[in-house]
């Protein structure tokens, strides 16, 4: 758990393969930068289905509770090439930032 007032960095991804990647980028940046890296938590969301409904639970669920003297992050990873040829995409973004907000 992070120190009281620290930044906590929070990346949803949509799949196995994402959360690996980013475990390895943020590894490699740790140990070749200079700069702190602050604390990540990456959250394995399996799939972008009822993506608006899931980052906001986890949020006011497991994050806020846990981390509530902190300054917290949040990132959502998705494959954009899952977007670019659909007539409606299956996320809607303005209303995962919506129910962030709340």
């Amino acid at each position: 758990m992070a120190t009281q007032g620290e930044k906590i960095i929070v990346l949803f991804v949509e799949g196995d393969t994402e959360k690996e990647f980013f475990e390895s980028l943020i590894k490699y940046y740790r140990e070749n930068s200079d700069t702190e890296i602050h604390s990540v938590k990456i959250y394995n969301l399996k799939g972008i289905g009822r993506f608006e409904r899931k980052v906001a639970s986890k949020i006011k669920h497991e994050i806020l509770p846990k981390y509530k003297e902190d300054d917290v992050i949040v990132f959502c990873c998705y494959d954009s090439d899952v977007f670019e040829l659909a007539k409606k995409p299956p996320t809607n973004w303005d209303l995962v930032k919506s129910n962030l907000k709340k």
